[in-house]
């Protein structure tokens, strides 16, 4: 049914099939045919993030399952998830040709930055591209997940820091004591 509602430009069939933000908490959604022009647009917020893919861009989810970036928008930064659209007798989109292109987006905001950090127990923060984070500083642990755009530059960073609670100076130090003693 999606692969026709796309063939038809049918926004209406979008509009009650298409749940994302819903089911999988996603803020933007966009339904392009197979011309490359959208015909399906939602966001969470009624505020329309100013993305806008060339055909060049969406013809590349002919030759990939999915693709997953980052892209700037003019609410922030999105984490998208793209591909083309085939019948369901074609779950490998092998046998036939794309009838459209689903484009679904989640916002890096605040709020959910917050909830990254009560799943995982770190402090999770977007920091700039170029920014150089230590992978430890004092008692202090961090990691970070460089943010991809489509075409492989780094975009933004995640910085994970979580402090620590044990006290390895005081372990370091029981450790010589052992040794001298077993010595």
């Amino acid at each position: 049914e999606f692969s026709t509602a796309a063939l038809n430009n049918d926004s209406v069939w979008c509009k009650q099939n298409l749940l994302l933000g819903q089911t999988y908490k996603m803020d933007y959604t966009c339904v392009y045919n197979k011309d490359f022009h959208y015909f399906f647009r939602e966001s969470a917020n009624k505020s329309y993030p100013t993305v806008e893919f060339t055909p060049s861009d969406l013809r590349v989810l002919n030759t990939i399952l999915i693709n997953h970036f980052y892209c700037n928008s003019t609410n922030g930064l999105l984490e998208i998830f793209a591909t083309s659209i085939h019948p369901t007798n074609d779950p490998f989109h092998t046998k036939t040709k794309a009838s459209g292109y689903l484009v679904v987006g989640r916002l890096l905001s605040p709020a959910y930055l917050h909830k990254i950090s009560n799943v995982c127990g770190a402090d999770a923060r977007l920091v700039s591209a170029n920014i150089i984070v230590p992978k430890h500083v004092n008692d202090t642990v961090c990691a970070v997940l460089n943010l991809t755009g489509q075409y492989g530059k780094t975009l933004s960073k995640i910085v994970f820091s979580r402090k620590l609670t044990h006290n390895f100076a005081a372990t370091q130090n029981m450790i010589y004591i052992i040794y001298v003693f077993a010595m």
